[in-house]
Parts: structure tokens; C-alpha cells; sequence
């Protein structure tokens, strides 16, 4: 009764980020390497075609909500601009992973 196991580590992610990351790429996020890809994250930013509601969202298994959890931003290893505002983030230590960040507004 052998089988394969595939262990899939999961990641926390804030509902606000969900919507961010929906709303500035035009998607839901799939795949974890997708990450890489955005250059571009404002929390204000408005799609009119993106969800407005985190219950709208398709969540790949890898990703589990959790409050307050922004960490993921260091992934975004090729983001160049990144504009927050109404959320308070305690910890910004994920930020020393994006080496192309050149633009900040918090």
C-alpha cells in the first residue's frame, strides 16, 4: 500500500494582500514562483474586473489565511515599487529580500 507523498510546505498571507496582489497583476496568484514576478504593488490600487471580497478568491492550497501576515512581499524578489497604506505592519523585515525596490510609500 505504497504511495507517493507530496509534502507542500504552505504559506500565511494577509486577506488584504490576497486582494492587493489580485488587483495589481489582474489574477489570482497560482503558483509560489509567481511571487517573483510582480514589480508592481499599491494597496490602493483599483481594478474594477478584481474581486472586491476575499471570499471571491480562489486560493491555491499552498496558501492559507492569516491575519497580519505580509511576509510574502519578500518574495516579490523583483519588486520595484511598493506603496501600502491602511495597514499597520509591524514587522518589515521581509522588505531586505526585494533588491529592486526603489520606490517605498508607506
Amino acid at each position: 500500500m505504497g504511495g507517493i507523498f507530496r509534502i507542500v510546505k504552505q504559506y500565511g498571507i494577509d486577506p488584504r494582500l490576497v486582494i492587493w496582489i489580485q488587483k495589481n497583476t489582474g489574477h489570482d496568484l497560482q503558483t509560489f514562483s509567481g511571487l517573483a514576478m510582480i514589480k508592481c504593488l499599491d494597496s490602493r490600487k483599483r481594478n474594477f474586473f478584481a474581486v472586491k471580497k476575499i471570499e471571491d478568491v480562489r486560493l491555491p492550497f499552498w496558501l492559507v489565511i492569516k491575519e497580519d501576515d505580509f511576509s510574502l512581499i519578500g518574495e516579490m524578489t523583483r519588486l520595484k515599487q511598493l506603496s501600502l497604506h491602511d495597514a499597520e505592519i509591524d514587522d518589515y523585515s521581509f522588505l531586505t529580500r526585494c533588491r529592486y525596490l526603489n520606490t517605498l510609500d508607506l
